[in-house]
């Protein structure tokens, strides 16, 4: 039997610190997000030298990535699928969670913001298909 496996595509600067557009990991049970950005910040200094470590909180990188598959956003502890197609992108800059400037919000990223990154990565995806005629979109 085939070991599961997912595809990451990176957005800048994720891409510049690993080096490539996108990869395809390999994995024996479950993968999570979590377990994913260790195996990368293991493998490529430039991204360990990013991430809030030692341990990675929730909020640290909701302020630092956006990590979508189908279309949903997760979470550290959300599992990656087999043969899922995963892009990992800036989060959407600006806006506020009640009426706090985010640049001053110390909590988990607001839900408001969420939704938006997710509505804002989908019409994205659309349209980067249409102009590159790739199928970019796809998956």
């Amino acid at each position: 039997m085939a070991m599961p496996h997912a595809t990451f595509w990176f957005s800048r600067p994720f891409k510049d610190w690993i080096g490539q557009r996108s990869l395809t990991l390999h994995w024996e049970g479950q993968l999570t997000v979590r377990d994913v950005f260790q195996r990368l910040a293991d493998e490529h200094p430039a991204f360990r030298a990013n991430l809030p470590l030692p341990s990675l909180e929730q909020g640290a990188v909701d302020l630092l990535a956006a990590v979508i598959m189908d279309g949903n956003l997760l979470s550290l502890e959300s599992e990656v699928r087999d043969g899922a197609t995963v892009d990992v992108l800036l989060p959407l800059s600006g806006g506020s969670a009640s009426g706090i400037p985010l640049d001053r919000w110390s909590g988990p990223a607001p839900r408001s913001r969420s939704r938006s990154a997710t509505s804002w990565y989908r019409s994205h995806r659309a349209g980067a298909a249409a102009r590159s005629g790739d199928d970019l979109a796809a998956g």
